[in-house]
Parts: structure tokens; C-alpha cells; sequence
């Protein structure tokens, strides 16, 4: 009985991680040929803050979160502190780099930058119950909600870009920020309607 859970978690782990990289190798492929050098590369630039600031924000925010779920049993306040530790963290860090867009476009010889710095605070927005519901599943070993919510985020982007491509209307790094911004979007849901069970409505 334990192998066939350890089983079925490597299963869902393994699609989970199959399903991110054919998107982004061959999905990210397709995009790199259509938009111009400079405009991908604004695009790049974006989403690689968003990345990293995410990244940031999950490890620093929710980690102790995922690593006292199953020892501590007031869960309440558990998942409150790991939000308010998340959402801070995101304030913060975007109080200090609103005002440094402009030299940091300079820094990156990116005149555009500053432009669509504001897709940052979106996408953080966007993404934030989706990275909270995903190490909600992480603790309670739910790879396979992992899997549903990034198979949604792929979906959705998948089938909006290539409706641009098919209208010719993609062209620019703000449409494919646009729609990375929805498909984050849809996944937050996703993941808010998988985790109803787990999430403790409140604040404490």
C-alpha cells in the first residue's frame, strides 16, 4: 500500500515536471520565432523577475509553513503567518523596485522596461493563491493538485497565445504578459477550488 502512494506521488511529480519542461522548450520555441529580438527580450526580462521575486517569496514565506503543517494542529495560525509572511515579503520587495525601474531598465539596455514593470505586481497578484495552494498541496503530498493547477496555467496560455498566433495579433512582449497574467490567474482558481477542504478560512 505505501509503495503504490510513493508510486502515484513519482507519477504525478514526474508529469508534473514533463508537462513544464515540453512547454517550455517546445512552446517557448515557437514564440522566440515570431516575436521580434526585442521584444522577446523584454518579455524575458519580466518574467524572470517575476521568477525570481516568486521564488524568493515561496521559499522565505511559506517554507516554514510546509515544514510544521503536519507538527503543529493549530492550522489557522500556521497558514496565517505563512500569508502574511508572503504577502509582506511581495510589498516590500516591490515598494523598493517600483522606484529603480527606470535605472534598472537602463541597467538592462532595456528602454521598455519601465513600461511594463507593472506586469510584475500583476503577475505577482495573479500567481500569489496559486504558489499558496501549491505548497498547500505540498505538505499535505497532493502532487497530483501540483500537476492539475500548472497543467491549467499551461493550458490556458498555450491555447491564448496560439489563438494570437493564428490572428496575427502577437507581436509585442505585452501580449504574452497579458496572457501569462490570465493563465496565472485561472490557476489561482484551479488551485483555490482543489484546496477548499485544506484551506482554514480565517485569521489568526
Amino acid at each position: 500500500m505505501r509503495l503504490s502512494s510513493h508510486l502515484d506521488k513519482g507519477f504525478w511529480t514526474l508529469a508534473d515536471k514533463g508537462i513544464l519542461a515540453a512547454y517550455g522548450i517546445l512552446f517557448m520555441l515557437l514564440v522566440i520565432r515570431i516575436l521580434s529580438e526585442q521584444e522577446y527580450g523584454n518579455f524575458v526580462l519580466i518574467q524572470n523577475a517575476f521568477l525570481m521575486v516568486s521564488h524568493l517569496g515561496v521559499s522565505l514565506g511559506m517554507a516554514p509553513y510546509v515544514k510544521h503543517y503536519h507538527e503543529n494542529p493549530n492550522r489557522l495560525a500556521l497558514q496565517s503567518n505563512a500569508l502574511m509572511l508572503f504577502a509582506l515579503f511581495f510589498l516590500l520587495l516591490l515598494l523598493l523596485l517600483w522606484p529603480a525601474r527606470a535605472a534598472l531598465g537602463a541597467l538592462f539596455n532595456s528602454p521598455d522596461f519601465a513600461t511594463l514593470f507593472y506586469f510584475l505586481p500583476l503577475l505577482i497578484g495573479a500567481s500569489f493563491l496559486k504558489q499558496f495552494t501549491n505548497e498547500v498541496f505540498r505538505a499535505s503530498y497532493n502532487i497530483k493538485a501540483i500537476f492539475l493547477t500548472d497543467l491549467v496555467l499551461v493550458c490556458v496560455n498555450a491555447l491564448m497565445v496560439g489563438a494570437l498566433i493564428y490572428t496575427r495579433q502577437l507581436d509585442s512582449a505585452y501580449d504574452m504578459l497579458r496572457t501569462m497574467t490570465i493563465a496565472y490567474a485561472a490557476s489561482s482558481a484551479a488551485g483555490v477550488m482543489l484546496a477548499l477542504r485544506q484551506i482554514e478560512f480565517g485569521f489568526r
